[in-house]
């Protein structure tokens, strides 16, 4: 349910999703000269920061790639 209300507000505020899995969906807004990302993952048990990111870096669509912000 709060995937939902985040999937919800994200989509209101002008992100488009670009890739979705069991775990993790990722949103990116493109306003011109300012591209903004969201990431929305689910996590079972608390994970090291080093661990989410590499996680993350599998899962991640070619535009979150190719602009490390």
């Amino acid at each position: 349910m709060i995937k939902q209300l985040i999937d919800e507000a994200l989509v209101a505020h002008g992100f488009v999703s670009k890739r979705e899995s069991d775990t993790t969906s990722f949103y990116i807004r493109d306003s011109g000269s300012a591209i903004r990302f969201a990431i929305v993952h689910n996590l079972d048990e608390l994970i090291t920061p080093a661990e989410l990111n590499s996680q993350i870096n599998q899962l991640a669509p070619e535009e979150f790639l190719r602009n490390p912000s």
